[in-house]
Order: structure tokens, then C-alpha cells, then sequence
């Protein structure tokens, strides 16, 4: 949304209009969110949505910058962030009573398993070799490079294993027969690479939530990744499939991707999807709504309101 006087001016006609208005707003850190929590806040109820990459601000939460935040989001009424690790490096700028854990969700009739041979055929991969996936910017922040390390370390022994990087950035470069660079790929053909792929890799050394995980587990495709985002908050519901890595450790990303590249399709056959069901979007639209109720009843009551 881009912030503007005219805008300021239309919300503020609607919330005159329309009592019963809640405000629900992309992003936590940034001039849109804190002028509307400021101008709005109190009049309305305000929740908002952590988009904000963790380690990209949680060394910035100090100071007479930390100060302004916590003074332009006082009025904020929820905050919707997407685990456990970003609960606790927000609460030093939010109320943690205000902090509600939101997992990202994913749709669950786009990312599901379908015949892997098939989605293989399709995307003219060979039907004897071996695929790792990776599916994100090309950048250093992402780990992609210690992905490409370990993969040239296994080269040896596995000659007919090939990375295929779906996505852009500064890491791109030209296919060879080792890696495939795929480039941007439509969201709804996403799937397809999941299903034909033995391994996905999410090497990154910060996400706010990493919904490529979900994405690869609900297409029954194993995933390694580095301890972040959603990874802790998805090993400790014990959602099978998923396997853990240190960060910037090449070496051992190339040991784990040996270890499970061989027994990837019995992995398959073993993950019990009943584990991502409450990752799924239909249920996290039944979640949102039951607690914007809450959030409009404890309005009402804190306004006076209700009597």
C-alpha cells in the first residue's frame, strides 16, 4: 500500500462509515504501518503482519530507533508473527501480549503429491537421475552457494545427481549439466518441481518463515534445512520428512544429502500429511477470522463500547 494523504483521507471515511472496520496491515517495520497505527490506533482495531526478515532487523532493535517503534506501534492490537524464534526477537519492540503465532500458510489442493515420473517426463528430466531442489533467491543470505559446495562434493560419487535452482539473483548463471537453472517458475507449476525433485534444500542463513519447507513436505518431497523460520516450530510438531543442518557447513549439508538421497523414495512413502493439515490455508482462514471476533470484542469493551 503506498502511503498517501488522499488514502489517509478514504480510510479514515470508511472507519466513519463502517463501525465495524479492522485494520490488518503487511508489515511491521516500515512508514505505511507506523502512520496508520498512530492515526488509526484506539479508534479502530489494528493488527499487523510480520513480513520483516529477522536477521535483517533484530540487530537494529536498540536505541532511539527502537524507541520510535515501540511509541508508533503502541496502538497495534495484534501481532501476527509466524514463530517462535520472531516471537522472541519482536518482543523487544511489541507487547508480547499483543503477539499471536500466524504460521504462513500454504494451499494444500496446489501442493500435493502427484505421480513423481510423471511431474519428471514433464519438466524433460532424466527418469534415472537423481534431483535436488532448490526453490528461492539466489543470493548469499539464502546459503544457495553452500548448497552448490556440497553438491560438487558429492559429484564423485553421485555423477548423475543434478541441482536444479528455481529463482533469481545475483548467484545466477548459465546451466550446466551439474545445475539447472531454471529461473522464475509460475506459482502453480511450482508443484510439479516438488513432486519430480528426490530432495529439496533450503540452505538459508535467515527466514522470517521458509514456506518452501511446507511446500516440498505437502508434495511428500523430503526437506533439509538450516535451523530457520519455520523449521524449529515444524521438528518440534514432529513433521516427518525434515531434516536439519548447520548453517554455513557445507560439508555437512554434502554428508546429509548423501544420507537421505538414497532412501528419499521410502521417505516419501512414510510422510503422514495428517502432520501439515493445520498449515493448510483453509484452516488458517478459520483461525484469522475466529480471532478478528476476539479482536473487534475486546475493542468494543476497551472503548466502552459495551457497558
Amino acid at each position: 500500500m503506498e502511503l498517501s494523504l488522499p488514502m489517509l483521507q478514504d480510510l479514515w471515511t470508511e472507519i466513519r462509515r463502517d463501525g465495524g472496520t479492522l485494520l490488518h496491515l503487511h508489515g511491521i517495520f516500515n512508514l505505511c504501518t507506523y502512520s496508520i497505527a498512530l492515526r488509526f490506533g484506539g479508534n479502530v482495531p489494528v493488527a499487523t503482519q510480520s513480513h520483516d526478515p529477522i536477521y535483517s532487523t533484530h540487530e537494529n532493535f536498540s536505541g532511539i530507533r527502537n524507541s520510535f517503534r515501540k511509541y508508533a506501534l503502541r496502538n497495534v492490537d495484534r501481532f501476527y508473527l509466524s514463530s517462535e524464534t520472531e516471537s522472541a526477537v519482536f518482543g523487544g519492540v511489541c507487547d508480547p501480549r499483543k503477539i499471536c503465532l500466524s504460521p504462513v500458510p500454504i494451499d494444500m489442493s496446489i501442493f500435493r503429491r502427484t505421480d513423481k515420473a510423471m511431474a519428471k517426463r514433464r519438466l524433460g528430466w532424466r527418469a534415472n537421475d537423481g534431483y535436488v531442489l532448490y526453490v528461492g533467491r539466489l543470493e548469499e543470505r539464502k546459503g544457495f552457494q553452500y548448497l552448490v559446495e556440497a553438491l560438487h562434493m558429492l559429484a564423485s560419487r553421485y555423477p548423475r545427481v543434478h541441482l536444479v535452482a528455481v529463482g533469481y539473483g545475483s548467484l545466477s548463471t548459465e546451466s550446466t549439466d551439474d545445475i539447472i537453472f531454471v529461473g522464475r517458475a509460475r506459482y502453480f507449476d511450482l508443484s510439479m518441481y516438488y513432486n519430480a525433485a528426490d530432495i529439496c534444500v533450503l540452505p538459508s542463513l535467515g527466514e522470517t518463515w521458509g514456506r518452501v519447507v511446507l511446500e516440498s513436505l505437502a508434495c511428500g518431497t523430503p526437506v533439509i534445512a538450516t535451523p530457520t523460520g519455520c523449521v524449529p516450530t515444524l521438528v518440534n510438531d514432529g513433521v516427518p520428512g525434515l531434516f536439519t543442518v548447520p548453517m554455513r557447513d557445507s560439508g555437512a549439508l554434502a554428508d546429509s544429502i548423501s544420507r537421505i538421497l538414497p532412501q528419499s523414495e521410502a521417505l516419501r512413502g512414510r510422510m503422514d500429511m495428517r502432520k501439515l493439515e493445520k498449515y493448510d490455508s483453509e484452516n488458517f482462514v478459520e483461525r484469522l477470522l475466529l480471532d478478528y471476533k476476539e479482536l473487534a470484542a475486546e475493542h468494543r469493551v476497551s472503548s466502552g463500547m459495551l457497558q
